[in-house]
């Protein structure tokens, strides 16, 4: 390859491993939001442990939970005795009837305000004994984060394509225009017309393949060897291989009468 293809290989391999990053590192704020969101349970408290008892089931096959704990009275005596250190109380405690609770965690940003709301009209209407305690405050916060993270990765995705489009065109456009004397020199002096559009596509190739190529390869390597914290959606990939080809086409379009 030539000094020029080569650079051009350089700055799309820089743009495409940026623009992996942001794949990789949207992928990681959004799992620890979710995290966040999933690490805070819906709590029901009833004085009973039957009620309870047959919610159970019909929470745990919701896809929006990711699981429920089920405490009878007896272990939540249990669990005071123990985390508040009530030995010496614990006598005196069993004589007491304390209600049996159930905590629902939630399947992070999954779980929205409609979910939410339809879930509590089911309680309130199906079992009204039960009481909800749920931070409602941290939950909104919560989905807030990942509202704006989402959009903040939207727009990013929409600013590297189009820089990464433009820049791609520029380049071939630049470079290929500076050669232009060397080709025409070239056809005069007999050299075959075709010889710039072989050349054209090679060169061009090597830009479509390289960069996509060396990320594709580095993504997996990293992950066979566990550096990764999280995946990526590899069609992002052929997407970001179909942009650059277009991009060279494009180019190869806006310099037809030179070629």
């Amino acid at each position: 390859m030539k000094k020029a293809t080569v650079l051009q290989v350089i700055i799309v391999l820089v743009i495409i491993t940026i623009w992996n990053g942001l794949h990789l590192g949207f992928n990681y704020q959004s799992q620890r939001y979710e995290n966040e969101l999933s690490s805070v349970p819906m709590i029901l408290v009833c004085s009973e442990y039957e009620p309870l008892k047959n919610l159970k089931p019909n929470l745990d096959a919701l896809n929006v939970i990711k699981y429920t704990i089920l405490e009878s009275d007896t272990l939540v005596k249990k669990n005071l005795i123990r985390d508040y250190q009530l030995n010496k109380a614990a006598l005196l405690l069993g004589n007491f009837k304390v209600p049996s609770v159930m905590k629902i965690y939630f399947n992070g940003s999954s779980f929205t305000e409609k979910e939410k709301r339809d879930l509590e009209v089911h309680l309130n209407t199906s079992y009204p004994e039960v009481i909800i305690n749920f931070d409602e405050n941290f939950h909104r916060k919560g989905l807030q984060k990942i509202f704006l993270l989402n959009r903040a990765y939207f727009f990013a995705n929409v600013l590297i394509g189009v820089f990464l489009f433009f820049c791609i065109v520029l380049l071939r456009i630049f470079f290929e225009s500076r050669r232009h004397e060397f080709w025409r020199i070239f056809r005069k002096a007999g050299g075959r017309r075709k010889a710039r559009t072989l050349q054209y596509f090679l060169h061009s190739l090597w830009i479509c393949i390289i960069p996509v190529g060396l990320n594709f390869a580095a993504y997996f390597a990293a992950l066979r060897f566990n550096y990764l914290p999280v995946r990526m959606d590899v069609r992002f990939f052929g997407a970001e291989f179909l942009l650059v080809v277009v991009s060279v086409l494009f180019s190869r379009l806006f310099m037809g009468k030179k070629f």
